[in-house]
């Protein structure tokens, strides 16, 4: 189970916005009008769907065997799934955008840059509500012991 936690609480911030990013440029790059999804997309969807499902296995976790910090999961912490929730739904019925069709490649790029926004603010929301604004880069130290 631990190794569920450290795969999300890693794979969640600094590697799903970065990989969001060059999925940015590479999907701008290679647009063109009334293309299908490509395989690039599906797979870019896909982890996104993985990191929102090792999220519920951790939270679900938690829940039915209960952890006694389970309290921290309680109070602003729940926009997190939330959030993530909707970066899934974004990911897989908005890219690429029908509904930015007008603004050509730069919808794309937009409904991108939306999707990466809602990474970074469910990535700020744990961090700040679970782990005391301790980034993965800082633990453990002193200030940071778990």
């Amino acid at each position: 189970m631990q190794g569920v936690e450290q795969f999300h609480f890693i794979f969640g911030f600094p590697v799903l916005p970065l990989i969001t990013l060059l999925a940015s440029l590479l999907f701008v790059a290679t647009w063109k009008p009334d293309l299908e999804r490509s395989m690039f997309v599906t797979g870019f969807s896909l982890m996104v769907d993985a990191e929102f499902l090792a999220g519920v296995i951790v939270l679900g976790w938690k829940f039915f065997t209960g952890s006694p910090d389970f309290g921290r999961y309680i109070g602003p912490f729940m926009l997190h799934p939330f959030l993530g929730l909707g970066a899934v739904y974004f990911a897989h019925f908005m890219i690429p955008p029908d509904f930015l069709k007008f603004m050509g490649r730069w919808g794309l790029l937009l409904a991108m840059l939306i999707l990466l926004a809602f990474i970074l603010l469910t990535s700020v929301i744990s961090v700040y509500t679970l782990h005391n604004g301790c980034w993965w880069f800082q633990r453990p130290s002193p200030a940071c012991p778990y």
